[in-house]
């Protein structure tokens, strides 16, 4: 190690320098070499609980012309963990120096799961709703949220009824596909949490509906324990139509 510290070269030894996070970051975010590069992404968003609410909704039949504006977005967010310090530092500076704007949006006022919020921005630019969230966002200026009254809404939240139809498969079909496994863990659970205060009913292609509560299936995030938590909550199915459904509830 002192020999290759001193310059001395070795056949079939390749010494490279260790990169800071600060320049793979903007390594990320830019096109071309270091000095000239050009930016990548016409915006940086930091999905952030007290960011500005990014408010999917619209029409029937929504323009898909307007997902082509989606596109040049870094949606930043943490996979496992939260963002460090220096991470946000990272990607704050490699925004200055790149002219990209940086802006705080929100899906909701409680911590989801990583993949459920990239689930949820790939559904909204493929139906064409992120782009007119994006430009009410941009009509507010940006305005984020008091953490106070998030606080206040995480206690108060309004029970959710989620239901699924099944055009073509039986119940007991189903809950041995990896869809029902993933569609348990988005309905009952978030980021360190669990959605207590919601149901989910599925109804299938042969009018048998079975509802589930956060309490019936415990561990869901491994795709076994959920489908076996499922399968044994078969016995409860039960002939209805959607409106005995959402009435029963």
């Amino acid at each position: 190690e002192d020999v290759l510290k001193r310059g001395a070269t070795h056949r079939g030894i390749e010494i490279k320098v260790e990169k800071r996070l600060a320049s793979c970051v903007e390594e990320v975010m830019s096109d071309g070499p270091v000095g000239c590069r050009a930016k990548r992404f016409r915006l940086v968003l930091m999905l952030r609980e007290s960011g500005c609410p990014l408010n999917f909704f619209g029409p029937a039949g929504a323009p898909r012309a307007s997902v082509r504006e989606g596109k040049g977005i870094l949606v930043v967010l943490g996979g496992v963990r939260d963002l460090t310090e220096l991470e946000e530092v990272s990607v704050h500076e490699a925004c200055q120096r790149l002219g990209i704007p940086q802006r705080l949006a929100s899906l909701g006022h409680v911590p989801e799961l990583t993949s459920k919020c990239i689930k949820i921005m790939e559904g909204a630019a493929s139906v064409g709703f992120l782009h007119d969230a994006l430009r009410a966002c941009a009509d507010a200026n940006w305005r984020v949220r008091d953490p106070d009254a998030l606080g206040q809404k995480r206690e108060r939240r309004t029970p959710l009824h989620i239901v699924v139809e099944l055009k073509e498969l039986r119940l007991a079909e189903f809950v041995s596909r990896f869809e029902a496994a993933v569609l348990l863990v988005d309905v009952f659970r978030g980021s360190h949490h669990s959605n207590d205060d919601c149901c989910l009913s599925v109804l299938d292609c042969e009018g048998q509906a079975l509802t589930v509560r956060n309490r019936d299936c415990q561990g869901v995030l491994r795709e076994s324990e959920a489908l076996v938590c499922l399968k044994a909550q078969l016995v409860r199915a039960r002939p209805a139509k959607l409106g005995d459904v959402l009435s029963h509830e």
